[in-house]
């Protein structure tokens, strides 16, 4: 019997290509066996009558209603059964049973949600049925290491372990979520890395029209070249300050070209705080790059207004889903939803985090409550994503 994930795809093809596609979104991370698990086994419970059935209900037009079947809790109990420790299951089997809606609390009255939700009668379940069907070998002790590896890092550097498990149980749940959808989609994630060295050229091209005499221009000559050569450093957490008028944004951005190039990253992200700012941010950008501008940057904020044309705005919500262009302008409120949201909507972009140049201008007016949140995300998307953060007041 064949057994499919959609009308136009096989089942086995949708778990392979997505465990594949999941593999390579977390390995940035350190956890790409658990992403590839992950992916694996999201769809287990598809490998049942039951759910063929509702299937083909569904294609031929009759009447079905939409979650009717499950078919993500089997996968999380095999993890549970194959897991010889109980937070390396709560993590993943978390992941894997909220992938269409959004994460739990491991913990709930005492006792382990995941249990909770998985312990349903086969009649329910049909677990026995799908895990005949489709039972993957597991290697557990290599997909433990990776989640412990994470508690003797924050061991090491005095970080608070229990929060860099919970924001990396987000980091595996991301790129879960963004790889089922991908393949879902037929979407080609090609992975290749922008062209920053055309980029720069481009940067250094429009900062030659700028006229040099005069002592301001001179002073902001001198920090734009000092940025220049800190893009040589190491991927780090650095601040930049610099007064109103020295050319901050043409400077955080000279950084972050040179520093993506340097060590080989994926995207820069500016995040800013208001509107206002972020709007004049983005005109600046744009008249670095010209006619290249639409291709390069993303705005991910309210005052964008969507597309007239159904294709042009679909093809925009999808990139705002995924923060998956060379340079993107978002506000302070996407990046914290984006971190600590546990809906799968806003987490999907979660991944891209990591591997980036993260810009936070006037980041001064972060409120006082927010700051302790924020420093443990930074923490996290430094030590654990491999990102790169400048913080510019």
């Amino acid at each position: 019997m064949k057994y499919f994930a959609r009308g136009n795809q096989e089942l086995r093809e949708h778990l392979e290509e997505t465990s594949k596609l999941a593999k390579r979104f977390a390995r940035k991370f350190g956890m790409e066996n658990s992403g590839s698990f992950a992916g694996l086994l999201h769809d287990q419970g598809k490998y049942t009558c039951v759910f063929q059935d509702y299937l083909e209900r569904s294609l031929k037009g009759e009447p079905t209603r939409r979650g009717e079947v499950i078919h993500a809790l089997q996968g999380a109990k095999f993890v549970d059964g194959a897991m010889t420790d109980d937070l390396v299951s709560d993590i993943l089997g978390n992941a894997i049973a909220t992938h269409h809606s959004g994460l739990f609390d491991n913990i709930s009255e005492g006792r382990r949600t995941l249990i909770s939700k998985t312990d349903k009668p086969e009649k329910v379940l049909h677990y026995e049925e799908s895990i005949s069907n489709f039972c993957p070998a597991v290697d557990s002790d290599m997909i433990k290491s990776e989640i412990w590896r994470v508690c003797n890092t924050c061991q090491e550097n005095k970080l608070d372990a229990p929060f860099m498990l919970h924001l990396q149980t987000k980091s595996i749940y991301s790129c879960l979520v963004d790889a089922d959808r991908c393949n879902s989609s037929g979407l080609d994630i090609g992975g290749v890395l922008p062209d920053w060295g055309a980029m720069i050229h481009r940067m250094n091209q429009y900062l030659s029209g700028f006229c040099a005499d005069g002592d301001l221009n001179q002073i902001r000559q001198e920090i734009s070249l000092q940025c220049k050569d800190a893009g040589e450093r190491q991927r780090g957490i650095y601040t930049l300050s610099i007064p109103t008028g020295g050319g901050k944004t043409l400077s955080s951005l000279r950084f972050a070209l040179e520093h993506a190039q340097k060590n080989k990253l994926e995207r820069i992200i500016y995040i800013i705080p208001y509107l206002s700012i972020l709007d004049q941010t983005a005109a600046e950008l744009r008249k670095v790059f010209g006619d290249k501008a639409d291709e390069m940057i993303l705005e991910h904020h309210s005052n964008i207004e969507l597309p007239e044309d159904e294709d042009e705005e679909g093809k925009y919500r999808l990139l705002c889903s995924r923060w998956d262009s060379p340079i993107v302008l978002t506000t302070m409120v996407q990046f914290l939803e984006t971190i600590y949201s546990n809906k799968a909507s806003k987490l999907r972009k979660f991944h891209n985090l990591a591997n980036a140049v993260l810009v936070f201008d006037e980041v001064q007016s972060l409120p006082i409550k927010c700051t302790h949140l924020f420093n443990d995300a930074v923490n996290f998307l430094h030590q654990f994503g491999k990102s790169t953060v400048l913080l510019c007041t």
